[in-house]
């Protein structure tokens, strides 16, 4: 009887031996043996089975597990392994949880939910529509992130387009009167639909890529008194940069169009008049930075 009770305490003390520290470094490695300091905030102490000691600062370390023989044997029945955090300058255990818990203190950014972006950037113009035009750009979009990689909402903005050009003059003959310079500023409104794609996902940076599809209303009035906005539509690419789980930070660069039904301006010079823009698009680069929440 007295053999059994020495061959049971043989093979607990072993057992507690057998149990390791399990330290993962965030650049890959892993180290095994006995934490003996760990100070939140500042180092990690652990000794190896060889007597070897490394110290590592905290924001070195991945992870800290507790390798035993009944975690192993849980992990190859599928179970989760225990992580365990340490007392502060201790070598003893202050808080064992799971994986699955352990993922809480993880950040995760662009959560599943609703999901709203402000937009603010300029315009420049890349066509023959005037002799020059650009436009400060204004927008804000709402919606729903179905998963991480997927955003789709709709939103309305503000464009103030600035133009100036010449027009040439004829009289009712068809014979030239010279030349008129001419500027001017006209606001779009654009209701839309707006579609984000972020190939990361939940990563703190990732590139994305936005479709925006809709039509303009117009403060621009043609001669006869109706709008003249149309088919709004704008395709971007950037750098969305997550500062908290829900808020963070873009730029983008992408391609707008802006299509003008009808543009026609009266000049008053020997009774002619002039059609300056009908059925043309501005299109042109446009830069943006913003903010999600």
């Amino acid at each position: 009887m007295r053999k059994l009770f020495v061959i049971l305490a043989i093979v607990m003390a072993s057992a507690s031996v057998m149990a390791k520290d399990v330290l993962y470094l965030k650049n890959g490695s892993v180290i095994k043996g006995e934490i003996l300091e760990f100070n939140m905030g500042g180092n990690v102490k652990i000794q190896t089975s060889d007597g070897s000691l490394f110290v590592y600062g905290t924001d070195q370390v991945e992870k800290l597990e507790k390798e035993s023989d009944s975690s192993r044997a849980n992990s190859k029945i599928g179970q989760k392994t225990e992580i365990v955090k340490k007392r502060e300058g201790s070598s003893q255990a202050e808080l064992i949880i799971t994986n699955e818990e352990n993922n809480k203190f993880k950040k995760k950014f662009r959560h599943k939910g609703y999901r709203g972006f402000v937009d603010l950037g300029g315009f420049v113009g890349l066509d023959d529509a005037f002799d020059s035009y650009s436009a400060f750009m204004f927008s804000t979009s709402h919606g729903y992130q179905f998963c991480p990689w997927i955003f789709l909402g709709g939103g309305f903005g503000v464009n103030r387009y600035s133009y100036s050009g010449n027009a040439m003059l004829t009289d009712e003959l068809g014979h030239g009167l010279g030349s008129y310079a001419y500027k001017g500023t006209g606001i779009f409104v654009p209701f839309y639909i707006d579609v984000r794609v972020f190939p990361i996902g939940n990563k703190r940076v990732t590139p994305f890529f936005g479709m925006k599809l809709g039509y303009s209303v117009s403060t621009m009035e043609r001669l006869d008194g109706d709008n003249i906005g149309g088919f709004y539509h704008q395709y971007n690419a950037g750098i969305s940069v997550a500062i908290l789980s829900n808020f963070g930070w873009y730029l983008s660069l992408g391609f707008s169009g802006q299509k003008i039904n009808t543009m026609l301006m009266e000049i008053n010079a020997e009774s002619a008049t002039y059609a300056i823009v009908k059925g043309h698009t501005l299109n042109g680069l446009a830069i943006q930075t913003g903010f999600d929440f």
